[in-house]
């Protein structure tokens, strides 16, 4: 919001009287108001805290390695496409801040379809859509230099990134009972995690000792792994094995 405000180069609230690092530790400042504001009015009082335990069983293999892949995918855009715009063709903050308006902005009106072509095509055709379309943004990454053009590949990058609802419906379909949805959802943020800690550090190696474009052909083989996994994803009725909790 601030480089969005900032961008629009209006008066007290721009960026530039403040410096990035005052601006940086300020909104830190606030941030961290706000969560222990949330801590404190957000308990309930006489409130039990649940336990739960996470249920880890062969028939969720596909889920765990497709929750894996979107998370790689998700910070070769996060980290490296935004990075490439600015590093290499030196778009400015304003450039930045609304380009970031209107991935917001399509993102309102498109989203909430993705749900109706799952519901209608069914997760592996989408989740099929959806790689072989990132095969094609990744490569232009790698090989377009015409800015406009990066633009929309940006854009359409940042819209991919709703059909991850497909993965979700997918592991829904599958799951044995409502409680393991539940934790294993959980376990889903801590192996987009996992990618978060691998994929910016493999990707920043390739960036500086090869090119910047061997980081987004890396993105091409991160879509190019999913596409072949999801065509195993099956929501027929599965059988129920010996579960393996975990506290």
């Amino acid at each position: 919001v601030w480089l969005f405000v900032d961008g629009l180069e209006i008066g007290p609230l721009s960026i530039e009287p403040w410096g990035y690092r005052t601006t940086l530790f300020v909104t830190g400042g606030i941030v961290i108001a706000g969560s222990f504001f949330s801590l404190r009015n957000g308990k309930r009082q006489g409130a039990q805290q649940e336990k739960r335990k996470v249920i880890f069983r062969r028939d969720y293999w596909l889920y765990y390695l497709l929750t894996f892949m979107m998370g790689s995918r998700r910070h070769i855009f996060t980290t490296f496409a935004i990075f490439m715009l600015v590093q290499v063709y030196g778009i400015s903050v304003r450039e930045t801040a609304l380009l970031f308006l209107v991935n917001s902005l399509i993102s309102t009106f498109v989203l909430p379809q993705l749900g109706k072509l799952v519901a209608r095509f069914g997760e592996r055709k989408v989740l099929t859509f959806n790689f072989a379309g990132l095969i094609f943004v990744f490569l232009g990454y790698a090989w377009v230099s015409y800015l406009p053009l990066l633009y929309a590949l940006f854009i359409l990058d940042h819209i991919f990134f709703g059909f991850n609802l497909a993965i979700e419906s997918y592991f829904q379909k599958i799951a044995h009972s409502p409680e393991e949805i539940t934790s294993n959802v959980s376990m889903a943020q801590t192996i987009n995690h996992v990618s978060a800690l691998v994929v910016p550090v493999l990707g920043g190696i390739l960036w500086e000792q090869i090119a910047p474009s061997a980081t987004f052909l890396a993105g091409v083989l991160i879509a190019v792994v999913s596409l072949v996994l999801v065509q195993f994803i099956r929501t027929g009725t599965v059988p129920t094995p010996t579960p393996v909790a975990v506290d």
